[in-house]
């Protein structure tokens, strides 16, 4: 861009446009310790992460010159997690090709071998590398990564964790111990020690003791508070802990963290990691019914499948409480096909030994009972099966596996029937009618059939069915169709009393009788149904 002035006028006149590409590799290389904080003897990891951003591949050698006092480890060079015996990172280690748009990274062990003066140990790492330009030249170049920095302590701080039990299972109860030594010459103020918990441990309250003094007010999570720690002395730590179930996997790390302050500096040390295994023989128990609808009376067969899927064998049993709607079909019981004659669900079997990786099957018949009701009813349920094993310290444990629930909808009619007479006093030889409500107050259709009129004395004949204006015929009773959930339907019944009476006055007690029949699926339901009953007064009297 030119900018000029002639005269009073002013102006700019741009050039044209260059485009010069990139090529080469663009390297980052970002430097990390594992530890911030180290005592004498101490080892700890130095990683190195390269990065190439740019568009061209660079073979690369990585050197970290280690300040006084700290000394490598031989053997302990790793390249993107592959060992790299004899590599030095002071002669350099040889990383090879660092791709474009990738990383790679190299770790090392290092172990402070004395102490300095100052505390504090800085250092920087470097790389050579070198790539090959597009015109075939090969170019080299240096980088350097962060600086970090390594503290020094000049006391030493002994922390030694116990457990009570390496292999425990669900549920049990451990004793976590911490004996902690002041083997420095300065002593520890304000020391406090944590005990972080994994997923599934959770603290006993009111379990902690320092030395031999229980302390029931400290609450875990706020640390267990010890004070000062002179030199040369020793205090012992111990807390009670919960195994739950876990998830995952089955061994859960315990890590202790004892702070204190030095030189008003606070100072965090950890414990020695244990690792605490669960054994949790996880038994599956995976239950069914060949039906997921049913109408009362209709028979069901149950199927539960226990599978040991864990690497622990277990003694195991089985035990299923139907709900109130389902009833056990005694004598049809079977554990893997053979018949248990006298063995009921609800009292529970044993099933003995089931091994890694086998399974047992149990299954029975069931019928459905008699329900009440304008919705169907959920028959849900779910079979258990208590198990136990033994630990590798000989301690015998029981637990219990539920399977999921099993669900049978229950449908059934619910015929009402109500019918009101036109007179409740007639005469000989009179046509009296009755006006008849049939309704289905259930959950589900039924085909309905009127019998008849049953009354306690032989006076009124058989009568004759309309509905909706139209005659029934007469077939063993009167069918009147299809009822569905809430539908009602009205027929009217007539007949004739008898002219031959031999009384003044007949009190003639009766009811109307319904049958019908349900069908779903494979299952058939048939009932009967009757109305409240009705008094008739006939009157064969001279006026």
């Amino acid at each position: 861009m030119v900018r000029f002035q002639i005269g009073d006028a002013q102006g700019v006149a741009y050039s044209n446009i260059l485009d010069t590409p990139w090529v080469g590799p663009i390297l980052r290389m970002v430097k990390g310790l594992s530890e911030q904080q180290v005592t004498l003897n101490q080892p700890f990891t130095v990683s190195f992460t390269v990065t190439n951003d740019g568009n061209r591949d660079a073979q690369l050698t990585l050197f970290d010159t280690l300040p006084e006092g700290l000394a490598y480890i031989p053997n302990s060079a790793i390249v993107n997690g592959a060992p790299l015996p004899g590599a030095d990172p002071i002669a350099g280690i040889a990383v090879g090709p660092v791709h474009s748009l990738s990383s790679v990274q190299v770790m090392f062990q290092a172990i402070l071998v004395s102490i300095p003066a100052s505390l504090q140990l800085t250092n920087t790492g470097s790389a050579f590398y070198s790539f090959q330009s597009l015109e075939g030249r090969t170019i080299t170049g240096t980088i350097l990564s962060n600086e970090v920095e390594l503290s020094v302590l000049p006391y030493y701080v002994s922390i030694v964790a116990e457990v009570s039990t390496s292999q425990t299972f669900a549920g049990d109860v451990i004793m976590y111990t911490l004996t902690i030594t002041n083997l420095g010459n300065v002593a520890l103020n304000n020391l406090v020690v944590f005990i972080p918990l994994p997923p599934g441990v959770t603290f006993v309250a009111g379990s902690v003791m320092i030395g031999d003094i229980y302390f029931p007010s400290i609450d875990l999570q706020n640390g267990i508070p010890v004070g000062t720690l002179s030199p040369g002395m020793s205090i012992v730590i111990k807390v009670r802990l919960r195994v739950g179930k876990m998830t995952g996997s089955n061994t859960f790390p315990l890590q202790g963290v004892v702070s204190y302050d030095m030189n008003t500096d606070p100072i965090s040390d950890p414990a020695n990691e244990l690792l605490v295994t669960v054994i949790q023989p996880e038994i599956t128990i995976s239950k069914s019914v060949d039906k997921k609808r049913a109408l009362p009376g209709c028979t069901l067969q149950y199927s539960s499948v226990i599978q040991n899927v864990s690497g622990f064998a277990v003694e195991a049993s089985f035990k299923d409480i139907l709900p109130p709607e389902i009833e056990f079909v005694p004598g049809s019981l079977k554990v893997n096909n053979r018949y248990q004659e006298h063995a009921k669900p609800r009292d529970g079997i044993f099933l003995g030994t089931i091994r890694p990786g086998m399974s047992t099957e149990v299954t029975f018949e069931a019928f459905v009972c008699k329900i009440v009701g304008s919705d169907p009813v959920s028959a849900n349920n779910q079979a258990a099966a208590p198990f136990t094993f033994r630990l590798p310290d000989g301690r015998v444990v029981q637990q219990t596996s539920l399977s999921e629930h099993a669900s049978v909808e229950v449908f059934a009619p619910d015929i009402q029937i109500t019918a009101i007479p036109a007179h409740h006093v007639v005469e000989p030889g009179e046509t009296l009618s009755f006006h008849i409500t049939v309704t289905n107050q259930g959950s589900w259709a039924a085909e309905v059939k009127m019998l008849g009129w049953i009354q306690n004395k032989p006076v009124f004949n058989q009568g004759t069915v309309t509905m909706n204006e139209h005659p029934v015929t007469f077939n063993h009773g009167f069918e009147l169709g299809s009822l569905s959930p809430s539908q009602s339907t009205v027929i009217v019944y007539t007949t004739r009393v008898g002219s031959d009476l031999h009384h003044n006055t007949e009190e003639v007690t009766g009811s109307f009788l319904f049958a019908f029949h349900s069908v779903m699926d494979d299952c058939t339901f048939d009932g009967e149904a009757e109305s409240a009953n009705l008094t008739i007064f006939v009157d064969a009297g001279e006026e």
